[in-house]
């Protein structure tokens, strides 16, 4: 399983420009998702990319990756990142490139 953390940098700043609550909220997803895996004995890598758009960004790392399957989770349309999430599966469902999932989980 690869799980995907994006660091949105603008186009205003230079690409390596520091992101220190992005990177934390990656760090985190690292462990949870490592924490997780070891659970339930499942191999996990985690990539960190950063990107000037995270839909485009997001659909290059599939293809370079040969990714099988892609899941799309969101909590709430309220969530900061909603609208990038519900873009990404979208443009999944558009382009096809592997079988999608698009979660979005209830109150």
């Amino acid at each position: 399983m690869t799980v995907v953390s994006l660091i949105n940098v603008p186009r205003t700043e230079p690409i390596d420009a520091p992101r220190p609550d992005a990177e934390a909220a990656a760090d985190d997803a690292a462990k949870e998702t490592a924490r997780i895996g070891k659970q339930y004995g499942a191999k996990v890598e985690h990539i960190v990319e950063r990107v000037r758009d995270p839909i485009i960004g997001f659909m290059k790392i599939l293809e370079a990756n040969g990714i099988d399957m892609a899941v799309v989770g969101v909590m709430r349309e309220t969530t900061g990142d909603y609208h990038v999430a519900s873009s990404i599966a979208e443009a999944l469902l558009h382009q096809l490139p592997c079988e999608t999932v698009f979660l979005r989980t209830g109150k």
